[in-house]
């Protein structure tokens, strides 16, 4: 039996982005791209590109990282590129506990954020707030 969709189409991906950022959660994509949540489910969890997708569109739409259960290293650098291009000295939703439960899980995550401009900056913002206090 043929799918539905090419599962890795641009097209595929790009509904599901547009879904996401609909907040619906991955019963109501899959309702919306008429195909089964059982179906999604495993996509979502065996498909790196639609897992990518659905993180990023979350996370772009919430603007909270608790939302990603663990990033890829490609998505990790890209958030933390985009959050140092507009960092304002505002901290975002990084907590420690967050970040240890995915350096454990995933320790190129810790090297990433090590060697990221993000925490240079955030930590030149925490420093200086201290010291006008």
């Amino acid at each position: 039996m043929k799918p539905k969709y090419d599962y890795t189409s641009s097209y595929f991906l790009s509904s599901i982005d547009t879904l996401a950022r609909n907040h619906l959660n991955n019963a109501g994509i899959a309702m919306g791209l008429g195909i089964g949540y059982t179906t999604f489910k495993r996509l979502a969890m065996t498909s790196e590109d639609i897992a990518h997708t659905l993180a990023f569109a979350r996370y772009e739409t919430d603007g909270r990282f608790t939302v990603l259960d663990l990033p890829t290293p490609e998505l990790f650098r890209r958030i933390l590129r985009q959050a140092t291009s507009r960092y304002d000295g505002n901290r975002l939703d990084l907590t420690r506990t967050l970040l240890k439960r995915w350096f454990n899980r995933d320790p190129n995550l810790r090297r990433i954020w090590n060697n990221s401009s993000y925490k240079k900056k955030r930590n030149y913002y925490e420093k200086r707030t201290q010291t006008q206090i």
